[in-house]
């Protein structure tokens, strides 16, 4: 580990993200959130990007607004009403898009940004992260990588997903 990675693990324990994972807390230090931000948007900046997008929620905006501001696109807030993806702000064609969020997001999350801004034209163009894993999808920029998580790679397939039988249930007789 370098000097550079203690650096971001400090910025990143300033606002509540470990090594274990953890939960975003923008608001708790401002200032270690703006220089995590400036250092997500200078990985971003030879992407070309058009528009920063983020799912709805205080942290993510936060985070996805300081992105933003430095790379000097806008910022659009998705949000998911049961599988409906809407838009703060319409996505304007041949629009190149980072989807931004603290942590790695579910896959079913991304599958959706990247479907609604099909729906415009656009094209999600990377994914950045202030903590990764080291088996993320290609096309994701992180600031750190979380060790690999096992219960994760588990994915079961549709046979395997079968019901277990329960505790036996005692049947009445009349």
């Amino acid at each position: 580990m370098n000097q550079g990675d203690d650096a971001i693990w400090a910025l990143l324990g300033r606002v509540g993200l470990t090594r274990k994972g953890g939960s975003l807390d923008a608001l708790a230090d401002p200032a270690a959130t703006d220089a995590l931000a400036a250092l997500l948007a200078d990985r971003l900046r030879l992407c070309e990007l058009s528009v920063v997008i983020v799912w709805e929620g205080l942290q993510s905006v936060v985070l996805g607004y300081a992105v933003g501001l430095r790379l000097g696109v806008p910022v659009v807030v998705l949000s998911d009403d049961e599988g409906l993806v809407s838009s703060s702000r319409p996505i304007t064609a041949d629009t190149r898009v980072a989807l931004v969020a603290a942590t790695p997001l579910h896959p079913s999350m991304t599958r959706m940004a990247t479907g609604y801004l099909e729906s415009w034209d656009a094209e999600l163009v990377v994914t950045a992260t202030l903590l990764g894993r080291p088996d993320d999808a290609a096309g994701t920029v992180a600031l750190a990588e979380l060790p690999p998580d096992e219960s994760v790679r588990a994915i079961l397939t549709h046979t395997d997903a079968a019901p277990t039988p329960g505790p036996a249930q005692r049947q009445d007789r009349r």
